[in-house]
C-alpha cells in the first residue's frame, strides 16, 4: 500500500475509483470535473491524495479544497487510515469542515482529534438517488406556477431566503462574512444552477442543483420559507428541474436531507434511501498538521 498526492495525470484512475460510489462522490467528481486537479486556489480546487493497492489501484481518496473542507472517498478502513495519518503530515491549510460517507467522516475527525471541536452542523444525513426510470411525476402543470433560473427572480427575496437557509440548514449566524458570501453569490447568480418557483409571479420556493458529473445531478439547496411549507412547492419545483434535466440528458439525480417532511415529499418523486451522508462543519476552521 502507498499514499501520495495526485497531479493531473492521475485524473482517469480518480474518475474510475469514485464511479463505483458516485452516489456518495458527487461533490468529488464535480469540483474534479471543474477544476481538475490541484489549484486549491480557485473555486473548486484542492490537493487530492490516495491510497493505492498493491496492484497500483486507488483505493481511497481525500481532497481539500479551496474552501477548506475535506471530502473523503475511502470506504476501506485499512486504506482509510494511512491515507489520514498521511493526511495529517502534509495538510497546508486550516480544515473548515470534512464532508464525506457518515463513519467515513468520523474516522477522520477521531483521527484529527476533532470531536470535541465545536462545530455549526455536524449531522448524518439520509443519501438518496433516483433514475429517470423511477421518477413519479410531480403532478400536472400548474399555470398559476412557473419556474424561472433565480437570477430572474427578486434579490432581494432571496438573500433573505439564503440567509435563512444558511441558519437552518448550516447553523450559520447572519454574520458580515455570511452577508458577503450570500452577496457574492447573487452577484454570480447566473453562474449556479439553481431556480425560484413564481406562484402568480410572486416567489414560494428556491432549489438547485449543486454538483453535476456527466449524466448525475446532485440536488442542493432547497428552501421554501416557514409559511408556504407543506404546500408541495419545493416537490413541484424538483419535479420541473429534474424533467428539464432529464431532457437534457441526465439519468440519475443524488441529495441528502435530515428531515422527515423533505425525505417523504423526496419518496414521492421516487427517490429511494441509498446510504448516509455526514456534513461536519467547524465553526471556525482548524489546523490539523
Amino acid at each position: 500500500m502507498t499514499v501520495r498526492a495526485l497531479r493531473a495525470e492521475d485524473a482517469p484512475a480518480l474518475v474510475s475509483f469514485l464511479s463505483d460510489y458516485a452516489e456518495s462522490s458527487m461533490f468529488l467528481l464535480s469540483n474534479m470535473a471543474r477544476a481538475g486537479i490541484g489549484n486549491p486556489d480557485v473555486p473548486y480546487g484542492g490537493e487530492y491524495w490516495a491510497a493505492f493497492d498493491d496492484g497500483e489501484k486507488i483505493a481511497g481518496v481525500a481532497a481539500h479544497y479551496w474552501n477548506g473542507n475535506i471530502m473523503v472517498q475511502a470506504p476501506q478502513a485499512d486504506y482509510r487510515q494511512r491515507l489520514v495519518s498521511h493526511l495529517r503530515m502534509n495538510i497546508k491549510r486550516p480544515v473548515a469542515g470534512v464532508l464525506g460517507p457518515d463513519e467515513q467522516v468520523l474516522a477522520l475527525l477521531e483521527a484529527f482529534r476533532l470531536e470535541a471541536a465545536e462545530y455549526t452542523l455536524n449531522v448524518a444525513e439520509n443519501l438518496f438517488s433516483l433514475s429517470r426510470e423511477t421518477y413519479l411525476p410531480a403532478g400536472p402543470s400548474d399555470p398559476h406556477l412557473t419556474m424561472v433560473h433565480w437570477a430572474d427572480a427578486d434579490a432581494e427575496i432571496l438573500r433573505s431566503w439564503l440567509l435563512a437557509y444558511r441558519k437552518e440548514a448550516l447553523g450559520e449566524d447572519q454574520t458580515e462574512a455570511v452577508e458577503a458570501a450570500v452577496s457574492d453569490d447573487l452577484a454570480n447568480a447566473h453562474d449556479f444552477d439553481r431556480f425560484v418557483l413564481l406562484l402568480d409571479g410572486v416567489p414560494v420556493c428556491l432549489a438547485g442543483f449543486n454538483a453535476r458529473y456527466e449524466d448525475m445531478v446532485q440536488v442542493g439547496p432547497v428552501w421554501t420559507p416557514p409559511e408556504g411549507r407543506r404546500r408541495g412547492y419545493a416537490r413541484y419545483l424538483l419535479g420541473r428541474m429534474l424533467e428539464r434535466a432529464f431532457e437534457e440528458g441526465m439519468r440519475r439525480s443524488i441529495l441528502f436531507t435530515g428531515t422527515f417532511h423533505a425525505a417523504r415529499a423526496y419518496r414521492a418523486l421516487g427517490f429511494a434511501l441509498v446510504g448516509d451522508y455526514r456534513l461536519a462543519i467547524l465553526s471556525a476552521p482548524v489546523s490539523v498538521g
